[in-house]
């Protein structure tokens, strides 16, 4: 049934004019009357199927029930949902909470929640642009946030930023869950295909998909221990917490390491000492430097590079001496091009080629006058 109501909502390739609405535009527009409202956040023929379909859910569309039991909010628990529309959930969550609040982009959306939750006296709505909006609201001030049904519909860095903003409206060991289309699922990817829209302009409201992994990465890297991910069906549904105010560490992932090579350039010019440096994480125990298949030295480890820490925020401490460096007189080497390979081994065997494809330098010839010059004569 969500299919249907999302392939109306749908823009046409041929109606451009969509292509320049921003998101508040785009669900403003859907919300025209409350009937379309119904159409665009769940299908539903009247209020009543509204409210059931709001505590019961649907298929693999959460309801208040499914969310109040499986993280346990009760009547002092401080409530958040990003994207909340015509409050399906909040309107039936609230009687179990101490507060509710919903937060959404669309005017009319809010306008009709307002009348849907007339008389509930401990919702609250809040209208937002974007996500740095919902900073206003205080931080660390909630005990559950959670977005259903609404980040398929956002830019990948949209999506990103919510998740982060979030992070920090989160109190530490507070709770989150997290929805959002399996782009690997057949149903999803032939929807995604069939209104796929190309071009330098596309619509804010269309159908945007993640990768499981993909998911994962989004929700982890904002900070969140993912405690329970579901896949399988359309939805993959993400239950989180809030460890700390820090990113939680990286496990064993089973993956092997990554990086970066600095020094040298590809097709750079080397005389008297080949230095090699760069950055690389991952439970690194070694870092091999290879000049034309040969082992030549293993690199120095532990050494600072800036802005690995602040990208890498869940490899700390090891991202703050991520650094790695290796220095060789070039003197048993001949002059001409030569191939380098740095390779890094964790602490189970796992391997990567730092340099890539291709990596080469040259050494130089002496020239005539600094042989002299060595010899003492100018």
């Amino acid at each position: 049934m969500l299919f249907r109501v999302i392939h109306k909502l749908l823009p046409r390739k041929s109606r451009t004019p969509q292509q320049a609405w921003s998101y508040k535009e785009w669900w403003n527009r859907a919300a025209g009357t409350i009937e379309q409202a119904y159409e665009a956040t769940i299908s539903a023929s009247d209020e009543n199927l509204y409210r059931s379909r709001g505590w019961h859910g649907e298929e693999d569309i959460v309801g208040a029930k499914q969310l109040i039991g499986k993280f346990s909010l009760n009547d002092k628990s401080r409530v958040l949902e990003i994207g909340c529309g015509l409050a399906r959930i909040g309107r039936e969550m609230a009687p179990h909470v101490a507060e509710w609040h919903g937060a959404d982009i669309a005017p009319r959306m809010l306008e009709h929640a307002r009348k849907r939750c007339a008389g509930v006296s401990n919702v609250f709505f809040h209208e937002i642009h974007s996500a740095e909006n919902l900073k206003a609201l205080g931080a660390p001030a909630f005990d559950f946030i959670y977005a259903t049904i609404v980040l398929m519909h956002l830019d990948k860095e949209d999506l990103f930023e919510y998740l982060r903003t979030a992070f920090a409206l989160l109190k530490t060991g507070g709770s989150a869950y997290f929805d959002t289309w399996d782009i690997t699922h057949p149903d999803i990817f032939a929807m995604w295909r069939r209104h796929a829209v190309t071009g330098d302009a596309k619509p804010r409201g269309r159908i945007q998909c993640c990768a499981p992994a993909e998911f994962r990465v989004y929700i982890e890297e904002s900070g969140y221990a993912i405690t329970r991910f579901d896949t399988g069906g359309r939805l993959m549904r993400a239950s989180c917490r809030k460890a700390g105010d820090a990113p939680p560490p990286v496990s064993n992932d089973g993956l092997p390491p990554f990086g970066y090579v600095g020094q040298p350039a590809n097709e750079s010019v080397v005389q008297g000492r080949l230095r090699v440096d760069g950055w690389c994480l991952d439970r690194v125990s070694e870092i091999q430097v290879i000049v034309d298949d040969q082992v030549i030295g293993t690199a120095a480890l532990g050494r600072p590079w800036p802005g690995v820490a602040e990208m890498y925020p869940r490899y700390m401490p090891a991202s703050t001496a991520s650094g790695f460096e290796f220095e060789c007189p070039v003197d048993s080497l001949p002059a001409g091009r030569h191939e380098l390979k740095v390779v890094a081994i964790d602490d189970e065997q796992r391997s990567t080629c730092l340099t890539g494809q291709y990596r080469a330098f040259t050494i130089a010839k002496p020239s005539s006058r600094a042989s002299a010059g060595t010899h003492g004569a100018l």
